[in-house]
C-alpha cells in the first residue's frame, strides 16, 4: 500500500511527568495528513484538526482510499470534535456517492457511536 504523507501528528498525554503514547494498544501511532492549512480559519484549532482528520480528500487520494482509513483516525476525530459533530460529519461522508465509503461510514456511526445512519 502507497504512503504519501507530508504532515505527520503524534498523540501524546502526560502520565506522571513523561510523555507517553496516547494510545498504549499497537505501535507507536501518528497520522499523516497532506491538505493545505487554512490559516483564515475562525475555528479553534482543535475542532479544525478533528474537522480535517473528517475530509476524505485531505487524507486519501480517492473516496475508497479513506473509506478504509475511517477507522484509524475515526475515533481521535470524535475526541476533537465531540460525539454530535462527529456523528454529523460522519453521516455526511455517507453521502458522498462512494458505495465504499457510505459503508464504512454507516458501520462507523453504528458500532462506535451508536448512532443511525439516515444515509440517502
Amino acid at each position: 500500500m502507497f504512503i504519501r504523507e507530508k504532515t505527520r501528528a503524534w498523540f501524546l498525554r502526560d502520565e506522571g511527568g513523561v510523555l507517553r503514547p496516547r494510545f498504549d494498544y499497537n505501535t507507536f501511532r501518528y497520522l499523516g495528513v497532506f491538505p493545505e492549512w487554512d490559516r483564515r480559519s475562525q475555528a479553534r484549532p482543535r475542532r479544525q484538526f478533528g474537522a480535517l482528520l473528517l475530509t476524505p480528500l485531505a487524507n486519501g487520494d480517492t473516496l475508497e482510499d479513506y473509506a478504509g482509513y475511517l477507522w484509524h483516525i475515526g475515533d481521535i476525530a470524535c475526541d476533537l470534535l465531540g460525539t454530535e459533530e462527529c456523528a454529523r460529519r460522519v453521516r455526511s461522508m455517507a453521502d458522498l456517492g462512494s458505495p465504499k465509503l457510505k459503508q464504512q461510514s454507516c458501520r462507523f456511526l453504528k458500532a462506535e457511536l451508536q448512532q443511525p445512519c439516515n444515509a440517502r
